[in-house]
This record gives C-alpha cells, sequence and structure tokens, in this order.
C-alpha cells in the first residue's frame, strides 16, 4: 500500500497511512538534536527550518540568490553529505531527485512509497527525510523522487520557494527600455508554492508558471470554459505533449477569438489536455481527418476524471521576459516582460 499520494489536479497530498518509518522517526529525533545547536536563518515567511551552520553571534540575514538561464538556472547542494546539482524550478514541490540519484546517495533503501497522479496516469516513486545543505544554511525536509527522471543533465529540482533566501531571481534575458513589471501575488496550494488565482468570469483558475513547458497547457475543464467564454476554437491536431516524469498527455492547440488575458500577459492560443480533469465540462467537437459524419468526436463524454480548473503558464509566454523574482515576505512573483499587444 501507498504511504500516500499527490494529485496534480488538486496539489493535495493524501496520507493513507499515518505510521512513519523507524528511520523517519529517528531523522526527526536527530535534526532535534542538531538544531538545538544553531540558529535560524533570518528569514521572513513560512519557512522556518533553515538553520545556520554557525553559532547565534555569528548569523548573517539571507542574501536574495539569482540565477541565469544561460546556466540553466543550477546550483549546488548537499544532501545526506552528497553533492547533488539541482535546477531551480518554478513547478515542482520542495526537492524532488532522479530515481538514479535517490539511490545512489542512500534515499531509495530507506524511503516510504508514494505515488503522483497526472490525469489518468499513476507514476510511483518515494520519499525520505534527509539533511540538506545549500551555502551555509542547513534543513531536514522531505525529499521526494519517482520512477522517471525529472530533469535530464541534473540530480534534481528544487523550487524557487523552498531556497534559503529572502528573494530569488531567475534571469531570462538582458533588461531593455520596454521592459514593464508584473506582479503576480501567489498562494501555496497544497505543494505546488508559487500558484496565482486567476479570476475569469464567474471561475478561479490555477496559474501555474512552469519555465520547463514550452506551451501552456490548460486542462480540459478550462478548456471547455474558455473556450465558451472567449470563442475558442481548435487551431490544430491533437498530440502527445509532456507533463513530467516522462508522461506524456495528449493535446490539441485552441485559439481565443477574444485572448485571455493574465496580469499583463495576453494568451490567444493554448494547448488543451484532451481528457484531463474535465467533469461534466464538454469540449468543442473536433474532425478526425476521415470522411464519416460518425468520426465528429465529443472529448469528455465518459471515463471523466474530477473538473480541476488549472493551467500551465509556459515558454511561450514567460519566455518573453528578462527576469522573475520571487519574494518570500510577500509571496509575490514579479515578472520584467514588456508591455502586452494592443488588447
Amino acid at each position: 500500500m501507498k504511504s500516500d499520494y499527490t494529485l496534480e489536479g488538486v496539489g493535495q497530498r493524501f496520507n493513507v497511512t499515518r505510521r512513519m518509518s523507524r528511520t523517519a522517526v529517528a531523522l526527526v529525533a536527530g535534526a532535534a538534536v542538531l538544531l538545538s545547536g544553531c540558529a535560524f536563518l533570518q528569514l521572513p515567511g513560512k519557512v522556518a527550518e533553515w538553520q545556520q551552520l554557525m553559532s547565534p553571534e555569528e548569523v548573517i540575514p539571507a542574501e536574495p540568490l539569482s540565477f541565469d538561464a544561460a546556466d540553466g538556472f543550477l546550483m549546488d547542494a548537499t544532501i545526506d553529505g552528497h553533492p547533488v546539482r539541482l535546477r531551480v524550478s518554478l513547478r515542482s514541490k520542495g526537492i524532488e531527485l532522479n530515481p538514479e540519484t535517490a539511490r545512489r546517495i542512500g534515499l531509495e533503501s530507506r524511503g516510504r512509497s508514494t505515488a503522483m497522479q497526472l490525469g489518468k496516469k499513476m507514476v510511483d516513486g518515494g520519499y525520505a527525510q534527509a539533511e540538506v545543505l545549500i551555502g551555509t544554511a542547513r534543513s531536514y525536509p522531505r525529499v521526494e523522487w519517482f520512477d522517471a527522471d525529472v530533469g535530464d543533465g541534473v540530480d534534481g529540482v528544487i523550487n524557487i520557494d523552498y531556497l534559503p533566501a529572502p528573494s530569488v531571481t531567475l534571469n531570462l534575458r538582458p533588461r531593455r527600455e520596454a521592459d514593464r513589471p508584473t506582479i503576480l501575488p501567489t498562494v501555496d496550494r497544497g505543494g505546488f508554492a508559487v500558484v496565482y488565482r486567476h479570476r475569469e468570469g464567474n471561475r478561479t483558475i490555477d496559474v501555474r508558471p512552469d519555465l520547463a513547458s514550452s506551451q501552456t497547457v490548460l486542462t480540459t475543464a478550462t478548456g471547455a470554459y474558455l473556450a465558451e467564454r472567449l470563442g475558442g476554437t481548435w487551431s490544430g491536431t491533437d498530440r502527445p505533449h509532456p507533463i513530467v516524469y516522462g508522461i506524456a498527455r495528449p493535446v490539441r492547440p485552441m485559439a481565443f477569438a477574444t485572448p485571455l488575458i493574465i496580469g499583463n500577459f495576453r494568451i490567444d492560443e493554448a494547448l488543451v489536455r484532451l481528457r484531463d480533469y474535465q467533469g461534466d465540462d464538454l469540449l468543442p467537437s473536433f474532425d478526425t481527418g476521415e470522411d464519416d459524419e460518425d468520426t465528429i468526436m465529443v472529448v469528455g463524454d465518459e471515463d471523466r476524471t474530477a473538473a480541476v480548473h488549472f493551467l500551465y503558464l509556459g515558454r511561450d509566454v514567460l519566455g518573453r521576459c528578462a527576469s522573475i523574482t520571487y519574494t518570500r515576505a510577500s509571496q509575490e512573483l514579479e515578472l520584467i516582460c514588456p508591455p502586452p499587444p494592443d488588447r
């Protein structure tokens, strides 16, 4: 039996059993002893478990961090004494490792099982508590891994919200004179730490920034609602699109007669997942390309999953920006981007 699992659609972790392994209990107890001799890192906001590896009188305030796209947003850390290279992510939940890295540093052998549900797919994995060192800061968080890699050329990913810094900036390109700031307040939605709640008509859509996705991707329910509200029509054929952990889901591009406006961003077209989180919402019919009238399909009329309204805001939108800064105290994203085209 899985000890817990996470639903991509709601970002909520469900515990199936509350009993911790002896290893996890020992780690927590050991952490409490170790932390009693350390000073808390001076950070605003909700992450207070980071500790300074120095005596209290030597503690200095945490400094802002900055990472460049040219370097892959990479950073070095240590997990249970093993050096790892992590990619800073807007989307990941805490720290997620590739399975080979979890095996190499010994987490897999003492971890507990977990799983992630992606649409109708379930991906098995595991988790363990581990000592994580970043610079002079130490913590004992939950570290996860799944049966497929979470990133190429790295050992894993770490969420921008999780870093021991008052603010973190991702630099995508040099700033231009025409660039303007856009501020998006964010919330933690069950493990997805950087989520902007966008109100569109009578629906609230969770917007999850995701530089790992080449295009903006909507759930079926989101696509169905926006098709009706904004005059969405199909603008291409269906194809698989990678979501995460090696899982690709069927999508089809949809163009909007009236653009979707999120903050200062204008979205004229997005990919719609065809069979994920649709509930009772039906997408527009589309022709498979055959002559038989019976090949006209209405997606989402059977074998439904619960309707969830969210989208991944991809590089087709975020890639226009010069930088993205997350500030911990205010839980805001500041995006320095060119002004939107005329609406």
